[in-house]
């Protein structure tokens, strides 16, 4: 089963800087704070595109309600380095 879905948009840069960090896995709560999303089931979809990766490359999660952060956020295109680069950006802007 494939699953498509267009990835929203990243609401807090500085929050998803911190979890790629802080988190070994992303929970459902972590991700609507990393992108503007209020539906679970969007949520789902965005966790399913991870877990079908997981199981191209035979990872096995550690919880099955989580995804593994690093994983996800190459799956879903979120270079940490462009991350941190934008956050500083907007740090030296005094915009967080």
């Amino acid at each position: 089963m494939s699953v498509y879905i267009r990835r929203p948009n990243v609401k807090d840069v500085d929050a998803a800087v911190r979890l790629y960090y802080e988190r070994f896995e992303l929970s459902t709560e972590d991700i609507m704070t990393i992108f503007d999303v209020k539906s679970k089931a969007t949520v789902a979809k965005l966790k399913n595109i991870v877990r079908e990766e997981m199981a191209k490359s035979d990872q096995l999660p550690w919880n099955a309600h989580n995804v593994p952060t690093e994983t996800a956020y190459k799956v879903w295109g979120l270079d940490i380095t462009d991350l941190e680069k934008r956050r500083a950006k907007l740090l030296r802007l005094n915009t967080i």
